[in-house]
């Protein structure tokens, strides 16, 4: 059963934006970005996050997604790392 929760409006914005290519609800993309976080947390080193923490710099999504497809982005990102199965989606 859902709970109601209180979102600030630039991330319910961030939400719709990232979700709409994916066809996913608002609340879909936050409970898609929640089992991504709970999925790579473990991944993560603690001081890197407690750097990025006290950093006080928090990008929202939408700007994320912009630098990541920027000529200064994508070479962090290159087709190599590609998952065979996307290949034909992306063509």
């Amino acid at each position: 059963m859902g709970q109601p929760v209180n979102l600030s409006s630039p991330l319910v914005l961030d939400a719709r934006m990232a979700g709409e290519p994916a066809r996913r609800s608002i609340a879909g993309q936050i409970e898609f970005w929640a089992q991504l976080g709970r999925s790579i947390e473990p991944l993560l080193d603690g001081m890197q996050v407690l750097a990025l923490q006290k950093s006080g710099k928090v990008l929202s999504m939408a700007a994320c997604l912009r630098s990541a497809d920027s000529p200064a982005g994508r070479p962090m990102f290159p087709a190599t790392n590609t998952p065979a199965w996307l290949g034909p989606v992306l063509e």
